[in-house]
């Protein structure tokens, strides 16, 4: 996830000029998965795996599959 937040933040001024929908989304559901990482830290990284309740498995898996759609639609929105 830290690429495709790298990769996004790179592109987001002309993301905001060409689809400032589609920016806004990804802020947002960026900002979602990055709040609810922050309640696994652990010192420099985060609690293992299989450390996690499965109801918190499913929904960071929830909140990563959210990204994949508007992710997928970052390139053509920044390249049109």
């Amino acid at each position: 996830m830290d690429g495709a937040r790298i990769a996004f933040e790179n592109l987001k001024p002309v993301l905001e000029l060409k689809d400032p929908e589609l920016a806004t989304s990804l802020e947002e559901k960026f900002a979602a998965l990055q709040a609810e990482l922050t309640q696994h830290a652990r010192g420099d990284g985060f609690v293992y795996y299989d450390e996690l309740a499965p109801e918190q498995v499913q929904k960071l898996a929830a909140l990563v599959d959210a990204l994949g759609e508007p992710l997928s639609n970052l390139t053509a929105a920044v390249v049109l």
